[in-house]
């Protein structure tokens, strides 16, 4: 494992598990939700669901994903990076770490808060 003290070559192989699976639960969780919009009430009932649940699943390998980034350094960014070419990096890859955090949990309140009012 490697620790806060030392730079990493290359990603983990937790690190890329973790990043994969996310992306494709995402895609997966894009395209259902797409999917159930047009579908009957019934099947979409139940399509969403599934999406609530993959929904839940992304959110806590996004937290496992941000613990292990926490712990792990990641590969130090390419020297032929100009500084805004390396400072937009590491923004967007901390927008991303947000979102993948932040879009499940606004959809558990919003699932939430519709439970509460039916």
């Amino acid at each position: 494992m490697n620790t806060m003290g030392s730079q990493a070559q290359r990603y983990s192989l937790g690190a890329m598990a973790l990043h994969w699976i996310i992306a494709v639960l995402i895609a997966l969780n894009f395209i259902g939700a797409w999917v159930a919009d047009d579908a009957p009430r019934a099947e979409k009932l139940q399509m969403m669901a599934s999406h609530k649940a993959m929904g839940l699943l992304i959110l806590a390998l996004s937290l496992l994903r941000l613990v292990w980034r926490l712990v792990n350094r990641p590969p130090a960014l390419l020297e032929s990076l100009k500084t805004w070419e390396a400072a937009l990096a590491k923004v967007t890859h901390w927008l991303f770490y947000f979102a993948m955090i932040a879009i499940p949990l606004a959809g558990w309140g919003l699932h939430s808060a519709a439970m509460g009012k039916a």
